[in-house]
């Protein structure tokens, strides 16, 4: 059959393949199941990652391509809050980059300040040229955008020469605007945890973002 032969042939290279513009018809379900009115604006799933177009033929919905992958929205889960006491190191990142999916777009830091009563959330991403690899294992230079909307990006005033991984120069005007000496701190080579409201060793929750 055409999903079979689409399954054993297309997983390895599911990655380059353009995301599926229109609806998910659901895990198992072949498109003659699809009803008539959103058979050629959806596509189902076959095994390895790879999604198939169905289309209109005669009076049937059936599965003909193109072939795609599923189209991933919002944030999901990475980093838990449980991280205080961890050494989030170059060690440490070069082995956790590599569960960002190649579709994420940035990545969302929330950090919570006891004393202030307040939460921080950060918006990172990596600059042009740059992979998420890149930013998260990198001291110096840093190679990350920052933004508090996940909507308008840049580049903050680095820390540069500094021990730790992502936040921004200390006393950033944009830090210090939200009541902070800098946007929050993702790892360091010397202290465990992240940084810096309310201080080092704070546990911070990650996502990323489609």
């Amino acid at each position: 059959s055409l999903s079979l032969s689409l399954s054993l042939s297309m997983p390895l290279v599911s990655a380059s393949l353009p995301a599926c513009p229109d609806s998910f018809a659901g895990e198992g379900k072949l498109c003659t199941a699809v009803d008539m009115a959103a058979c050629e604006n959806s596509y189902i799933a076959v095994p390895g990652g790879i999604y198939i177009k169905c289309f209109i033929s005669g009076a049937n919905c059936v599965t003909g391509g193109p072939i795609c992958k599923k189209q991933l929205s919002g944030c999901q889960d990475w980093i838990t809050g449980d991280n205080g006491n961890t050494k989030l190191d170059v060690a440490y990142w070069t082995k956790k980059c590599q569960e960002v999916p190649a579709q994420a777009s940035y990545l969302k830091m929330e950090m919570y300040d006891a004393k202030a009563g307040k939460q921080f959330t950060d918006y990172y991403r990596p600059i042009s040229g740059k992979t998420f690899c890149d930013m998260l294992k990198t001291v110096n230079p840093d190679y990350h955008e920052w933004s508090n909307d996940a909507q308008s990006w840049e580049r903050p005033a680095y820390d540069t020469g500094s021990h730790h991984m992502g936040g921004s120069k200390w006393n950033w005007a944009k830090a210090v605007a939200q009541g902070r000496t800098t946007t929050s701190v993702w790892g360091s080579t010397n202290f465990k945890g992240g940084c810096c409201s309310p201080g080092w060793s704070a546990p911070y929750t990650m996502q990323y973002c489609f």
